[in-house]
């Protein structure tokens, strides 16, 4: 998932970010039968992926894109 608007000034900026995005979600059910839902943290794609593609993210943009995670979650887990 993602966000076109976001993240095309990114990729044409550093096309390699494409070999890391767009992101992902898992969804597992364990053995007791609870359904999980993983996914990146803001801080760890803006603070390591786009570093190693030589991008930088501020720290406004990290906080904007956990929330809006937090919200992705949140609605799919309902």
């Amino acid at each position: 998932f993602g966000n076109p608007r976001a993240g095309t000034p990114a990729f044409l900026q550093q096309p390699t970010l494409a070999i890391d995005l767009p992101l992902r979600a898992l969804v597992w059910q364990d053995a007791a039968g609870k359904v999980w839902l993983g996914y990146n943290a803001a801080a760890w794609l803006f603070g390591t992926i786009y570093p190693r593609h030589g991008l930088a993210v501020g720290a406004d943009a990290t906080a904007a894109a956990e929330a809006a995670f937090a919200a992705i979650a949140d609605e799919a887990t309902r």
